[in-house]
């Protein structure tokens, strides 16, 4: 019987609306595998297959380590339904030539859920749970293009416990202020509980991302055995007084959350050059609205683009257009020729 009670909730997280609850339910296990991490995704209808920030990219396209400048280690909480909760941390680091390396840990508890005995009275609770440790890599392949694959150990309790292995690969190509990636999620064999085979939810994702100065516009095509959506957004930065820790406002639209016509989200966040704090907005229908909070960590010597392997003079890397702070030589003006002085 606890089976039974349990479908409803792990269903209701990824597929709110009524429509979509009759035809995905018990299609797949391991729900969690349909989750990425960090506010600043959600915020955008959970776009992120051309993201190549800190180190939340393992939960969405593992090519974006290979333009990892920095260590990094991000956190997020995502208050759900009713007592469901999400949990994700991630920190990567670059290796130099030899790319970059990553691990993460996801957590999905359903709370406590009421079990009934054979006549249909409530003779219990028991607490059901997700959780997936992984490990990544990423590097560059060629100029401007990067590959990373992703392993990943799932752990399913339900009323007994299911485990299996799955994996992710991914390409990134940065071009100027254009990103394009692809990426394959769960790639895995089934998973078995209660002596029953169980198929793993296998996505397949495509998406693009633009900085247009203070503009960065996203979008995303996903599709997997429920169904095939679109969802992406836009991000608006601004200085607050001239600040260096530019505020951003966030808003999204995914077809994906068929929540009767609920479908934006939005958030904002502060970035600064060594932390982010984000939050999202996003709603689940009937079941209300939920929200998510990230807080990522940038910290060591950054890694150069000649010592990743590439030619320095190559532009494709930087995360705005126009020159960057790195590029330019002060001088004296004494020390000037007399043709370049004022």
């Amino acid at each position: 019987m606890r089976a039974i009670l349990f479908i409803p909730v792990m269903t209701a997280l990824l597929f709110p609306c009524r429509r979509a609850f009759a035809a995905s339910a018990g299609n797949s296990a391991g729900q969690i595998l349909k989750l990425g991490g960090g506010a600043r995704h959600a915020a955008v209808g959970d776009a992120g297959t051309a993201f190549s920030g800190d180190s939340s990219v393992i939960f969405w396209n593992p090519a974006g380590l290979g333009f990892a400048g920095r260590c990094s280690v991000t956190t997020s909480r995502s208050f759900l339904f009713q007592s469901v909760n999400y949990s994700a941390v991630s920190a990567a680091c670059p290796a130099g030539r030899f790319g970059s390396f990553a691990a993460g840990w996801q957590l999905l508890d359903y709370g406590k859920i009421p079990s009934l005995d054979n006549t249909g009275a409530v003779d219990g609770s028991f607490s059901p749970s997700d959780t997936v440790f992984s490990g990544s890599w990423g590097g560059e392949i060629a100029r401007n293009i990067s590959f990373g694959v992703t392993t990943k150990r799932l752990f399913v309790k339900i009323d007994n416990r299911g485990a299996a292995y799955a994996a992710d690969a991914g390409v990134l190509a940065r071009f100027s202020v254009i990103s394009v990636g692809a990426a394959v999620r769960n790639a895995a064999r089934k998973i078995k509980i209660n002596e029953t085979a169980e198929s793993l939810p296998r996505i397949l994702k495509i998406g693009a991302a633009a900085d247009l100065n203070d503009f960065s516009l996203i979008m995303d095509a996903g599709s997997s055995k429920d169904a095939s959506w679109l969802s992406g957004g836009v991000e608006y930065s601004f200085l607050q007084d001239g600040a260096d820790s530019p505020v951003r406002l966030r808003a999204g639209y995914s077809t994906r959350m068929k929540t009767g016509g609920y479908n934006i989200t939005a958030g904002l966040g502060i970035r600064d050059r060594s932390w982010a704090m984000d939050y999202a907005l996003v709603p689940y229908g009937d079941l209300g609205l939920t929200h998510q909070f990230s807080l990522a960590f940038a910290f060591g010597r950054s890694v150069r683009a000649e010592e990743r392997g590439t030619p320095k003079k190559t532009g494709p890397f930087r995360n705005k257009p126009g020159a960057q702070s790195d590029e330019f030589i002060l001088l004296p003006g004494d020390s000037l020729p007399k043709a370049l002085k004022p």
